[in-house]
This record gives C-alpha cells, structure tokens and sequence, in this order.
C-alpha cells in the first residue's frame, strides 16, 4: 500500500500541534507529509502542484473563515478526505462541516496516526466528544 499523502494548513500564529502531530504519524507508518500551508490560497497552490490524499486543517482559530475555505477548496478538489481540528466547536458548526465535507476531526486529546489509518479505510474519524456534539446537533435539527 503506498503511503497517504497529507497536506496540513495551520496557521505559524498557532500552537504547530498539528505539525507536530504529523512528523510523529509519519514515522514508519505509511504517512507522508507532503506540505504544510499557513494560508488557504497557499495550501490551493500546493494541492494543484500535488493532490494530497488527506488536507488536515485546524479550523479553531477562525471557524467561519475555515468553512469557506473548505468550500473551496472542495471546489478544487471533491476527493480529497478532509480532517478538521476543531477544539471547542460547538454542534452547529459540527454539522455544518461535516455537510462542507469534513471526514474526521480531532481535537489535540487524539492519536492523529489512528485518525489517519481510519480515513484510509474509507470510514469518518469522530472522537467521542464531537460525536456527542454530533448527536446533540442532529437531535436539536429534528
């Protein structure tokens, strides 16, 4: 199986956990980090030079601002499986990201190799905590 390729968009004001994260699932365990975009124009540029598998991207900082960018960047690309870093999104946002295209999210609490190996399979990553927020969004929507 070849390795997934992962591109990360976090922001250098941020803490680089994601980052971090990244360089420490990559190791031996087929995950290559092909890039790390500080912009969303930046990570475009860098996913039409080289489509990633997987975009990580840490939506705490600026949540609305991140929503467009997943817009379109799905507009750019509709196969590219996207994890969220999304601490303390509350459920409307949950739902909203996930209806963006959002296949996984973590929350820094998570091994990012397991969220990864479950995207591999085809299948969305949701932590406890944001399937409980999940649950609380679709209850109140129905």
């Amino acid at each position: 199986m070849s390795d997934m390729l992962v591109l990360i968009i976090e922001p250098p004001s941020l803490s680089q956990q994601i980052r971090r994260a990244a360089r420490v699932a990559e190791e031996g365990r087929g995950i290559q980090v092909i890039g790390v975009a500080a912009t969303a124009p930046e990570a475009m540029a860098l996913m039409a030079a080289a489509p990633p598998d997987v975009l990580i991207i840490d939506l705490a900082e600026n949540p609305a601002g991140g929503l467009q960018t997943l817009r379109a960047i799905r507009q750019q690309n509709n196969r590219v499986m996207i994890l969220a870093r999304a601490d303390g999104a509350d459920e409307d946002f949950i739902l909203r990201a996930i209806q963006t295209g959002v296949m996984g999210f973590i929350t820094g609490q998570e091994d990012l190799s397991a969220a990864l190996h479950t995207l591999r399979q085809g299948e969305p990553y949701l932590p406890p905590l944001v399937a409980g927020q999940l649950v609380r969004g679709l209850q109140r929507a129905g």
